[in-house]
């Protein structure tokens, strides 16, 4: 494969995308005017869909339980897809429509002892120690600050603007879910002058897996030239150092195939260390259900 941002390594044994997080909140990420529900039991699964249409996800390397998930109120016949991360063998009764990873994530490994901008690329650090000398402390603060806030100033942002109210929406639905909440922090750089939240993102952070994942990036047209997103990078994985979840990761990396429009946002990500990893390719079955 002709990956361009580094080489592709095999998931490390401690490795879990952050839909197999119980803090992450996966449930809460399929579109608005879906019904959803969780399913199964131990390695729990999503079910969502508009009828007739309903679709059903896991995502992990453990076969999932399709006769403990035959209950709930969404059993409509329905697509189910599994999304493994190591496994990449033939399963019986499955079918794979491509043989592509499924999706191409990296992680960054974080030490207490090691300074983990030394592994960023050379333009990064450049911009964090630019953002260090001129910005932080003088012309702008990281804070943590709470929900409204955040909304409203992720509601200025282009990504708001291209986006409409769907990751807004996804936003609000994870507030809703107790674990994912008390596990999250929306971090927010504000204009010391003006007051203003010029950019941000929220933290999720995984005791159970030891890792943290950032999402709802945003930046104001008033917060570029000053690096503000590489602060919002450094602040994330000193706060995972801080709240003892080493394993930084990052989702959805460009690959060929994918929207030449991801490219942007996968080469900022880029410099900033990771070591990538090529999920499984995804595998689908079709399950049976009620019609009504």
């Amino acid at each position: 494969m002709n990956f361009p941002y580094g080489d592709i390594t095999t998931p490390p044994p401690d490795f879990a995308p952050p839909e197999m997080w119980p803090e992450f909140g996966h449930i809460a990420t399929s579109r608005t005017p879906c019904s959803r529900e969780e399913v199964g039991t131990d390695r729990k699964g999503t079910r969502w869909g508009i009828w007739p249409i309903f679709f059903e996800e896991y995502v992990g390397d453990e076969k999932p339980d399709l006769q403990a998930a035959d209950s709930g109120a969404l059993t409509y016949s329905r697509a189910v897809v599994w999304k493994r991360v190591r496994n990449t063998g033939p399963e019986k009764g499955w079918v794979t429509l491509s043989k592509r990873p499924h999706r191409i994530d990296g992680y960054y490994r974080l030490d207490k002892n090691i300074d983990f901008v030394a592994g960023w690329s050379k333009s990064a650090r450049r911009d964090l120690r630019e953002w260090q000398k001129k910005y932080l402390g003088t012309k702008c603060a990281i804070e943590s600050i709470g929900y409204e806030e955040f909304v409203e100033a992720y509601k200025q942002s282009t990504v708001a603007k291209k986006t409409d109210s769907v990751f807004l929406e996804i936003l609000e639905r994870k507030q809703q879910i107790p674990i994912c909440r008390e596990n999250s922090t929306m971090w927010g750089v504000r204009d010391l002058a003006t007051g203003k939240i010029i950019a941000g993102n929220v933290n999720y952070f995984s005791r159970r897996y030891k890792s943290s994942v950032r999402e709802f990036p945003f930046v104001l047209p008033e917060a570029l030239g000053g690096h503000a997103s590489v602060a919002l990078m450094e602040h994330w994985m000193a706060e995972a150092l801080r709240q003892e979840c080493p394993l930084a990761v990052a989702t959805h990396f460009w690959q060929p195939g994918e929207p030449k429009d991801w490219k942007g946002f996968s080469a900022f990500k880029a410099q900033f260390g990771y070591t990538y990893v090529a999920c499984a390719p995804a595998l689908w079955k079709f399950r049976a259900g009620k019609l009504f």
